[in-house]
């Protein structure tokens, strides 16, 4: 997945940092098959959730519940997951597999409330610099798909985070934007899909290194439609 830098020598990619870290990512939700998930999923997990208005990381309890799905041919079968995490209050994102992370109050200057994350320019300030993270759709032309692309701009750092062809379809959504890893750098939770059925949540983790920042994709959750 090509991830490339649009300015000044400012590096990103999948670099070795974000590579070691070995991310798992998931989203608490209600409709997955169980080929979605790793094979253990519930136990302790980093969750991020707003337990009285301000969001936090701590490690909580998962519970996976199985149910029989539309994929399912016998009724004893039960091949549909649903992810919870009862002790959490609005859970953003549910992570393991990260050394560095530690509970506390997470820095938020974004959350999406089911609405203002689709729109196709979504901004945020941090300090003195704006943060935008935008969708940009070019639609196929005949035979030819468009591009999808997913672009950030921090201050007067811009950043090409995602592409992928485009057929007209598919999914966005900037889901929040924070600093879950506390480096000081504004990280981001965003859905990214080219296709309709096919739902990805994709984080995004940045730092500063050597005088330069650095934005990688750290974990990817994907589902498909039943």
């Amino acid at each position: 997945m090509p991830v490339w830098l649009l300015m000044l020598g400012l590096a990103t990619g999948n670099s070795a940092w974000a590579q070691s870290t070995e991310l798992e990512l998931l989203v608490a939700g209600n409709e997955y098959h169980r080929s979605d998930l790793p094979a253990n999923p519930a136990g302790t997990w980093w969750v991020l959730h707003r337990p009285a208005g301000e969001t936090v990381l701590e490690q909580l309890q998962v519970v996976v519940t199985p149910f029989q799905t539309c994929g399912d041919d016998e009724p004893e079968e039960q091949r549909g997951r649903a992810l919870s995490v009862p002790a959490a209050h609005d859970p953003i994102l549910l992570v393991r597999g990260h050394a560095a992370l530690r509970a506390g109050t997470v820095r938020t200057v974004f959350l999406d409330d089911g609405v203002v994350g689709e729109a196709r320019r979504v901004e945020a300030q941090w300090d003195e610099r704006a943060v935008i993270v935008s969708h940009v759709a070019e639609d196929p032309s005949g035979d030819r798909p468009g591009e999808y692309r997913i672009e950030l701009t921090v201050g007067d750092r811009r950043f090409q985070l995602h592409s992928d062809q485009w057929h007209g379809d598919g999914h966005w959504r900037v889901r929040w934007i924070g600093d879950l890893n506390r480096d000081g750098w504004p990280d981001l939770l965003v859905d990214a899909s080219y296709k309709y059925s096919v739902y990805t949540t994709r984080l995004y983790l940045s730092r500063e290194s050597d005088g330069r920042l650095e934005v990688s994709e750290a974990a990817t959750f994907t589902h498909s439609a039943c």
